[in-house]
Order: structure tokens, then sequence, then C-alpha cells
């Protein structure tokens, strides 16, 4: 059997069936959220300003260190203090 195109699941990680981008990566932010003392998440470069924005305020409250790095994405220019500062109020250290 070959499968060509891009696979996705039809179940994320939580068992949810994801529409979007911003559900898989949030759904992978959960999981290391629950599994893992620390732990550092890349972005993926493509996401928009309103996809950080997006997760940012889906975002779970987090205790430990836990750095989201956004900086290579090609909404982070876009992101205001206010915007960042959603994130960072939850616990997360944002780059």
């Amino acid at each position: 059997m070959t499968v060509t195109g891009a696979y996705r699941s039809s179940v994320n990680m939580r068992g949810v069936q994801s529409a979007t981008a911003v559900d898989e990566v949030l759904s992978a932010i959960i999981v290391g959220v629950a599994g893992l003392k620390d732990f550092t998440f890349v972005l993926p470069d493509a996401f928009t300003e309103a996809q950080l924005n997006e997760l940012f305020a889906a975002a779970p409250t987090v205790t430990g260190t836990k750095v989201i790095t956004a900086s290579g994405c090609d909404g982070w220019a876009a992101l205001d203090a206010g915007e960042k500062a959603v994130l960072t109020g939850k616990g997360y250290t944002l780059n």
C-alpha cells in the first residue's frame, strides 16, 4: 500500500478529532504538560498571528519550566506585548 500526501490521523493524542493545526499542537502541549515536569515546545513556522493567539488563549496554565518557542513563526513579528502576555501569564516562558 502506498500513502501519498500529508497523513493526518482521525484523532489526536487526547482521542479527540482535530480540525486544525492549532488543535494538533494544543493536544501535544496538553499531553506534555500532564506528563513532563519541564519541556520546550517549538511551534510550526507557518503559524500566523491568528493561530498563535488561538493557541495562547486555549493553552492550560502550567507550573515548572515550560518553554514555548514561537519566534520562528510567520506571525511572531505581528504579536504585541499584550498578546504574548496571555501565554506568559499562564506560566510559560515564551521566546
